[in-house]
């Protein structure tokens, strides 16, 4: 049973998203006469998909009495671990999921088992944000990053197409060198400006440049994407 610790984002050279590594005694070594047991464990980042084939975000070394332990179990000593040195660490076990758990955040992830604190659009604090994402027909999609935009930028969109305010906006490019599918979504509320943050000023000649097009669609059953992507 590996045991997790917590990891501060000032120490996560490898971009790891989550709150916390998952860490496992990968090798051991007693000395009898010093009655010292040396264990070395490796610390992972991503448990959402074979996470302990993973290039390792951190390796612990902790020196334990061998007198605790009445055999040398690896799942006792790593319990031990856990409990002496990380008694503060998030809870879960290798089959935890990290991720936003509130329904009502524009970010919820229905898989996830822990709450890592990274939920947004959840109360009025700060600006109100939307975001462009592409949708999954476009190619490469999850490599889009998202085009984000305050209420000016939603605005000028919305009045420049025709619509009235809703939730879901397709937008297509230019078709050079490929058609994006776009959909437009309420970020809800946050003091920090999201990535690729494109303010009225910088978002009107980009909209022209990309050859926006509508329809907007009402907030209903159904989906922007599925539309767009017909």
């Amino acid at each position: 049973m590996p045991f997790i610790i917590n990891l501060p984002a000032s120490d996560n050279e490898y971009g790891y998203r989550f709150p916390a590594a998952f860490c496992k005694s990968v090798f051991l070594t007693a000395n009898y006469k010093t009655e010292v047991i040396n264990v070395t464990s490796e610390c992972f980042g991503d448990n959402t998909a074979n996470w302990m084939n993973t290039t390792p975000v951190q390796t612990l070394s902790h020196k334990l009495n061998l007198n605790l332990f009445g055999c040398l179990n690896i799942e006792e000593i790593e319990q031990y671990i856990k409990e002496y040195y990380y008694p503060d660490a998030v809870p879960g076990d290798e089959d935890s999921i990290y991720g936003c758990t509130d329904p009502e955040a524009y970010n919820y992830n229905p898989d996830a088992t822990v709450d890592d604190g990274t939920c947004v659009g959840t109360d009025t604090d700060g600006t109100h944000w939307w975001r462009l994402n592409a949708c999954e027909c476009t190619p490469n999609y999850e490599d889009i990053v998202p085009l984000s935009m305050d209420d000016d930028g939603y605005g000028y969109l919305i009045s420049s197409q025709g619509g009235e305010p809703g939730q879901f906006y397709c937008v297509g490019t230019n078709p050079d060198p490929t058609t994006i599918c776009y959909i437009l979504k309420d970020y809800g509320y946050s003091v920090e400006t999201p990535e690729n943050y494109y303010p009225l000023e910088a978002l009107i000649p980009y909209l022209e440049t990309q050859g926006v097009s509508g329809p907007y669609f009402d907030q209903d059953e159904l989906d922007g994407c599925q539309v767009c992507c017909a």
